[in-house]
């Protein structure tokens, strides 16, 4: 476009630059006159469209061979698993016995630490109660005690006075004596007490010649509601100063 305006412009510049011709009538002569100036070039135009790709051209020779390079580090792979293991050889001949050496006997070592304690084991049962040796004094054993202003045994005492009579029969040295002294006010009801546990004993089996009634404990001894039960191996006597009183 741009070539095509600056054509033009330049039509224009030399139409106006030249003479028109005199007319025939005047023959007058003109001599040549100079060129024009040119004019300022065109624009130019857009480009054209791009040309096909012309065919590659032939391969160029092989360039040089270049330098070897440095040799990388070698890796060692693993270890391959073991080979089987061959057969057995046959066995060689056996050789000579040799002479036997002469023994010689060491001396005795010195004694070694002592071990430490082991654990204590588990104790044994109780074994049985041995036979009664020699009581010579009266000697307080059980107690029975009775509800306020009653004179029969509970089913506890009851108990108790069986466990008496069994002792006395594996002891047959015992002798029992029964002790309900209180105060002479309230020596009824203290006596039918202490029958009451004579009579239990006798029933349980003790023989009635080995049950003595009487002062036999300590004059201290408070017998509230209570018979004291005595054992003895002796023939103890009664407490004579209990008795006095």
């Amino acid at each position: 476009m741009k070539r095509i305006i600056g054509i033009a412009v330049l039509a224009v510049l030399a139409a106006g630059c030249s003479t028109p011709p005199p007319p025939a009538a005047q023959a007058e002569y003109i001599p040549p006159q100079p060129p024009g100036l040119v004019g300022p070039a065109g624009f130019t135009g857009p480009s054209g469209p791009a040309g096909p790709t012309g065919p590659a051209g032939p391969v160029g020779a092989q360039g040089l061979a270049g330098q070897t390079g440095a040799q990388g580090s070698t890796l060692v792979g693993p270890t391959g698993p073991a080979g089987s293991a061959g057969g057995a050889g046959t066995q060689g001949i056996s050789g000579q016995a040799g002479a036997r050496g002469s023994v010689m006997a060491g001396g005795i070592g010195g004694a070694g630490h002592s071990g430490a304690q082991g654990a204590q084991g588990v104790v044994g049962p109780t074994g049985p109660q041995g036979p009664v040796g020699i009581v010579n004094s009266w000697t307080s054993y059980r107690v029975i005690t009775f509800d306020n202003g009653r004179a029969d045994l509970s089913a506890f005492d009851k108990n108790t006075v069986s466990e008496i009579a069994a002792y006395m029969a594996k002891n047959p040295s015992l002798q029992v004596g029964l002790d309900g002294y209180k105060d002479p006010s309230y020596q009824n009801l203290s006596d039918r007490r202490v029958g009451t546990v004579r009579d239990a004993l006798i029933v349980a089996g003790v023989p009635s010649y080995k049950v003595q009634v009487g002062a036999f404990g300590d004059p201290q001894f408070s017998r509230d509601r209570r018979v004291e039960v005595l054992l003895s191996t002796g023939s103890s006597q009664v407490n004579q100063s209990m008795m006095s009183q």
